[in-house]
């Protein structure tokens, strides 16, 4: 686990084009970019690192945006 946050502070300033293009690597040496697309991918490591239940987040989401934008008759 330390590993992984030397390796978190070392790419902590990246820049969305250099995020973009390690996204595109990793999936590409792993033979994932068939399957996955980098917004996907990108999402994944996000929920990963942050420990969101993305199921519970996006419920939340929906009953805020109800109330935000309610139907008019």
């Amino acid at each position: 686990m330390e590993n992984l946050h030397k390796l978190y502070r070392k790419f902590k300033d990246a820049s969305l084009e250099e995020l973009r293009a390690r996204l595109a690597k990793f999936a590409k040496v792993r033979n994932l970019d068939q399957y996955h697309s980098l917004r996907n991918l990108l999402l994944a490591l996000l929920v990963d690192v942050c420990g969101l239940d993305l199921g519970q987040t996006a419920l939340s989401k929906i009953v805020k945006n109800t109330q935000k934008y309610p139907i008019l008759d």
